[in-house]
C-alpha cells in the first residue's frame, strides 16, 4: 500500500476504542514540522510503559524496553514501515505473541535499532479541560450492568446468541453439565454437536 502511495507519511495503530482527535494530531504535525522527517527516518512514536520489574508476558526480560500502550495509539513513520517490510520474513517462530505492542518494539528495537519515542500528546485519560492537547485517548463507552438491575441484564442476555459447540464423542456428558451449571441463566442457548462426517 506504502509503496504504490507517495502520499501517505505516517501509520497509525489504533484500538477500537481509541478516540483520535484530528484537530489536535494537526496541530503536532505543524509544531514539529521540519523535526520529523517521515520520508527519510525511521520514526516509531506511542506513549511509553515500562515494566517496574521482570515479568512472565515479557518473557521474565530484564531490558527495560520501553514500549507503547495501544490504547493511546501507535504511531511509524513511511520509512520504518517500509524498513519492516524488509525486515519481515514472514517467520514463524514470530508467532507467538502474548503481548502484541511488546513484541513490536522487541522486534523493531533488534531489527532496526529504532526505540519508542515518547509522545506526551497520547494520553491514557480522556482530557479533563479544553486546554489539554490529546491527539489520542481511550474511550470508555461501556458500562457493566448493577447486580440489582435484573431488567438491563435480561435483555442483554437475551440479545445474545450463545451456542456451545462439543464433538460427538463428549457431546453428552458435557452438554449435561452445562445444563446443571449455567444453562438455565442463558436465555438463547443452544447446543450444536460436530460430527466426523463431512
Amino acid at each position: 500500500m506504502l509503496s504504490s502511495n507517495e502520499d501517505i507519511d505516517w501509520v497509525g495503530i489504533l484500538d477500537e476504542n481509541t478516540e483520535l482527535n484530528l484537530r489536535v494530531l494537526g496541530e503536532y504535525v505543524k509544531m514539529k514540522q521540519g523535526e520529523l522527517s517521515p520520508k527519510t527516518t525511521s520514526l516509531f512514536m506511542g506513549h511509553e510503559l515500562t515494566d517496574e520489574e521482570s515479568t512472565i508476558i515479557h518473557h521474565f526480560s530484564s531490558s527495560e524496553l520501553r514500549y507503547p500502550d495501544t490504547q493511546a495509539g501507535i504511531f511509524l513513520s513511511r520509512k520504518l514501515v517500509l524498513d519492516l517490510q524488509e525486515k519481515y520474513t514472514g517467520d514463524p517462530s514470530l508467532d507467538f505473541h502474548i503481548d502484541p505492542a511488546y513484541e513490536l518494539t522487541d522486534f523493531i528495537k533488534a531489527q532496526l535499532g529504532i526505540e519508542l519515542t515518547n509522545v506526551k500528546e497520547l494520553c491514557l485519560r480522556e482530557p479533563k479541560k479544553a486546554g489539554d492537547k490529546c491527539i489520542t485517548y481511550p474511550r470508555h463507552p461501556y458500562s457493566c450492568i448493577k447486580r440489582g438491575d435484573g431488567g438491563e441484564q435480561l435483555k442483554m442476555l437475551e440479545s445474545v446468541y450463545t451456542i456451545v459447540s462439543t464433538c460427538q464423542q463428549y457431546h453428552n456428558t458435557r452438554v449435561e453439565i452445562v445444563k446443571k451449571t449455567w444453562a438455565d441463566l442463558i436465555p438463547n442457548l443452544h447446543f450444536i454437536r460436530l460430527t466426523d462426517k463431512v
